[in-house]
């Protein structure tokens, strides 16, 4: 025979279980919404990076080496802090990253960062980035179709690419249903 506090028991352990599975739907929900919130503000796909100065790519890495990018692109010192979070990953960190980037065949396709038109993007490739190296990430996969831009960071950045020919303002219908997904996810995982 039972008895009546075991009962209770019993009772209160489901009713908690039903409370927590309905918080963890209600969060699941929330979070879903969240993450299929864009702003179409920009229908360009233009990243506003009006808090950033402009600074060209030049020749070499801040320790005098090459960072063996398939463009032959090399960052000043100054570029690769401005590209690279620094202030919470060290520069061998972001170092080895790179290295290990730059190794992979990216089957001849320009810019700083190829996985952007070649496979889907994972916050892997995002996590070292400044707002202003996630903007490049971005504005890459334009450029490789030849948008040209408003801003003029990114103007004078893409303008210092060898590979760059800015010929179109609207580049959309040229988008590969791969760069369109890694876009959706960059621009759904953006830089705090």
């Amino acid at each position: 025979m039972l008895n009546f506090s075991a009962i209770s028991l019993f009772y209160q352990y489901k009713q908690n279980m039903i409370v927590m599975k309905k918080l963890a739907i209600m969060s699941f929900c929330g979070l879903l919404l969240i993450s299929s919130c864009t702003s179409d503000d920009n229908k360009d796909g233009e990243v506003d990076t009006n808090d950033t100065l402009s600074a060209p790519i030049v020749t070499t890495l801040p320790d005098g080496t090459e960072d063996g990018t398939n463009n032959k692109a090399t960052l000043s010192d100054a570029e690769f802090k401005r590209l690279f979070d620094l202030d919470h990953y060290t520069n061998e960190q972001v170092r080895e990253y790179r290295r290990q980037h730059d190794e992979l065949d990216w089957g001849g396709v320009p810019g700083f960062y190829p996985e952007g038109s070649t496979r889907p993007l994972t916050e892997s490739d995002t996590r070292f980035l400044t707002k202003w190296g996630h903007a490049v990430m971005l504005n890459e996969i334009y450029a490789r179709h030849g948008m040209t831009f408003q801003d003029d960071d990114l103007k004078s950045h893409f303008a210092g690419q060898d590979w760059y020919h800015g010929t179109n303002s609207n580049v959309q219908s040229l988008l590969t249903e791969q760069e369109k997904q890694n876009i959706t996810f960059l621009a759904n995982n953006q830089p705090k």
